[in-house]
């Protein structure tokens, strides 16, 4: 009788360690893979987030794929040096804004956005 109540209490606690894993734990790591692979892929130009929440476009890779160490452009003549672990985002390329689509759409692109 005892090992019965036992596995009733335990079959609660392991249902719900189940679910953090599968709500919490799995999707976490997945979405830091695809960040890795992004990072790993990036090409001269592309645009990047730090973690510090600057934009940035990546210039070059600094050392070996090993050491991890980036070239980032912040804006015209400003680069700094940015370890692997120090970019957050990577951007996806956007479009040139053209005037059939920011017209259609009602969206005009980023960098078509200027501060004023």
């Amino acid at each position: 009788m005892q090992d019965s109540s036992f596995v009733m209490q335990a079959v609660p606690l392991f249902l719900i360690v189940c679910v953090f894993y599968c709500l919490v734990i799995r999707p976490g790591r997945i979405a830091e893979g695809l960040r890795w692979k992004a990072v790993k892929a990036l090409a001269s130009g592309d645009r990047v987030v730090l973690t510090s929440g600057m934009f940035a476009t990546f210039i070059a890779l600094h050392g070996t794929p090993d050491d991890g160490e980036y070239e980032a452009e912040i804006t015209d003549g400003v680069r700094v040096r940015v370890l692997e672990q120090g970019i957050k985002l990577v951007l996806p390329a956007v479009r040139a804004a053209t005037d059939d689509a920011a017209g259609a759409s009602g969206s005009v692109a980023p960098e078509a956005v200027q501060a004023g």
